[in-house]
């Protein structure tokens, strides 16, 4: 049969977003496996990954052009509105088509995904044997329930990843020593803690145990990867991978035996870490670089109510052990759990100052369907109208009642700030944080508002996604909406060196620009930016944007660019209203 796998996931990176960092680039291992599964089984299977797509349209002419027999779905909470989309075009284009639905949200919450007429079958869990088993009844036209649940399937006789699916490597991680190519892999499925902000839902996905591959099989797909891409680096990307220490041990041993010392990063709880430090020494010995620790909150009753089962001097002392032995930390934590409050957001933000990080991963807390934390959400009434797009891991959105966003705000800019004191919290915080920072520094803001700019208007530009309510003012439809100007290649020559834009929207959001050079399919620039509610000025500095589609070896530099067009993206929200007050080039480059 013809198989069509889909991945949807454009809600937090968009269509045409392929190699735009590591979401733009991540792969669905479990897609990646039932691809060789359904090869296995005699299968003909090809891929539509909506990140390589320009749109809606794009996504009907490769349906058709396929024609498969069956069309699977995988669906994550926050892709649950383009997963849904994309079984509706498809029954558009081929109504006769079959369409499976799999993953963690039909898993989770089979009855709302259920609820829509286009999904033909739902698969809850490990969808290998189940998957397999449906298209052999379609095949022999045998009937079979809608809803099917999944079967646990043996990991070491499972076939290994299909790396050509998405194609074989990956953007590396934010830290240092992790080079292209870059690789991720898989060696066993659940997590044997209790966090509420995920439980239960991941053992509604694979059950209440941890099933690991054995070290022998887990190798081996290193191996083989090794010898047919010569990869430079790897994440393993296990819930827990150190918990197992026996396991952990046999690993070393084969890795050291066959002599493969890789860079490589794992995940690892702050209490295993301060348990187990031998087994980090040998670890490092293969290749351990750096450790992502879910460090979650510095305040111990935070801990606590979070069922993390860890306390705050485990984490302090875990930080120590991984700095002892020069293993680069990666920080992932919360501000806005429920119940939390300023002082005890001041507390983590003391502790991942203290513990300096390598790369700062903060978060705003987001309920997630199934786990025990949602419920506590809905029966506190602290549930916000947020629709599934807002599951996402994102920090440019408030998700529940008791989060105050410019309080957030604060915290997670003043926790990623090197500087060991802390401003203290006023609501005319100025925020420089990550990549999503308005370009100019602040001195450099005060200066371009108070010059005598030259100034370049833009003529008026094409939209997508967008309906115009009245002048200047536009409604986004989708979570994509976007403008973009046709520009003459000599605009660089007026020497002009930053993009203001005045931008009013009814939304904190998070936007994006893009320059296209002379050969635009290939070569962007791009800039992340914050978008926050109301009217604002956000400025900037083309000389910091950056090259992400590096197809020509080196990273071009502004000098380099024959500019023909640019793109905004204001938000990356539906339904929210935009207003283009001003919209210029200004400044001088020398």
């Amino acid at each position: 049969m013809k198989i069509a796998l889909v991945f949807p996931g454009i809600t937090d990176v968009g269509f045409r977003s392929y190699g735009d960092g590591i979401d733009g680039s991540w792969h669905s291992h479990g897609l990646c496996i039932l691809s060789s599964c359904l090869k296995e089984a005699g299968h003909n299977v090809s891929l539509i990954d909506l990140r390589k797509l320009t749109g809606w349209e794009e996504y009907k002419k490769n349906i058709l052009e396929l024609y498969p027999d069956v069309i699977c779905i995988t669906m994550m909470s926050c892709d649950f509105n383009p997963g849904v989309r994309c079984a509706e075009l498809a029954h558009q284009v081929i109504p006769i088509v079959k369409i499976i639905v799999g993953g963690p949200h039909p898993s989770i919450v089979p009855e709302e995904v259920a609820s829509h007429k286009d999904f033909d079958y739902i698969i809850k869990g490990e969808g290998e044997i189940a998957l397999i088993d449906l298209l052999l009844s379609l095949k022999e036209g045998r009937s079979s329930p809608r809803i099917i649940e999944g079967k646990h399937p043996d990991l070491d006789k499972l076939p290994y990843s299909d790396r050509e699916l998405f194609g074989p490597f990956e953007v590396p991680i934010s830290i240092n020593g992790f080079e292209s190519p870059f690789m991720t892999f898989i060696a066993g499925r659940g997590c044997m803690y209790n966090c509420s902000f995920c439980q239960p839902a991941e053992r509604k996905i694979f059950g209440p145990k941890v099933r690991r591959r054995s070290p022998e099989h887990f190798v081996g797909e290193i191996i083989k990867c090794h010898e047919r891409y010569n990869f430079k680096s790897y994440l393993i990307h296990d819930d827990c991978l150190i918990e197992d220490i026996t396991w952990v041990n046999h690993f070393c041993t084969l890795m050291e035996k066959n002599k493969i010392n890789i860079p490589f990063a794992c995940q690892g709880r702050s209490d295993l870490i301060y348990k187990y430090p031998e087994i980090l020494k040998k670890m490092k010995n293969i290749g351990l670089t750096a450790v992502i620790v879910g460090f979650e909150s510095g305040n111990d009753r935070v801990l606590r109510f979070m069922r993390k089962g860890l306390r705050v001097e485990q984490h302090l002392m875990a930080a120590k052990i991984l700095k002892d032995l020069e293993l680069k930390i990666w920080a992932n934590y919360m501000f806005g759990v429920p119940t939390e409050t300023l002082d005890e957001m001041v507390d983590t933000i003391k502790v991942i100052k203290q513990i300096k990080p390598d790369y700062h991963s903060p978060a705003i807390y987001t309920p997630h369907p199934g786990s025990d934390m949602f419920e506590y959400c809905i029966q506190n009434n602290l549930m916000l109208s947020l629709s599934h797009d807002s599951f996402r891991r994102n920090v440019t959105e408030k998700k529940i009642k008791s989060q105050d966003w410019h309080v957030i705000e604060w915290a997670v800019s003043e926790s990623v700030d090197p500087k060991s004191e802390i401003v203290p919290y006023s609501k005319d915080y100025f925020s420089h944080w990550g990549d999503l920072t308005n370009i100019a520094d602040k001195e450099e803001w005060r200066i371009i508002e108070s010059s005598n700019l030259k100034e370049l208007y833009f003529p008026e530009p094409s939209v997508q996604n967008l309906i115009n309510l009245r002048k200047n003012t536009w409604r986004s439809t989708t979570t994509d909406p976007q403008f973009v100007w046709e520009l003459n290649p000599l605009l660089k020559s007026l020497n002009l060196r930053y993009l203001v834009i005045d931008l009013e929207v009814n939304a904190s959001s998070r936007g994006q620009i893009i320059w296209w050079t002379k050969d635009y399919s290939k070569y962007q620039a791009t800039r992340h930016f914050r978008v926050k509610f109301g009217r604002n000025r956000y400025v900037f500095n083309l000389r910091a944007l950056k090259t992400y589609r590096n197809l020509i070896g080196n990273d071009l530099k502004w000098d380099d660019y024959e500019i023909q067009r640019l793109r905004l993206d204001p938000v990356e929200s539906e339904n929210v209203d935009i207003t283009l007050h001003e919209f210029f080039l200004a400044g001088d480059n020398n």
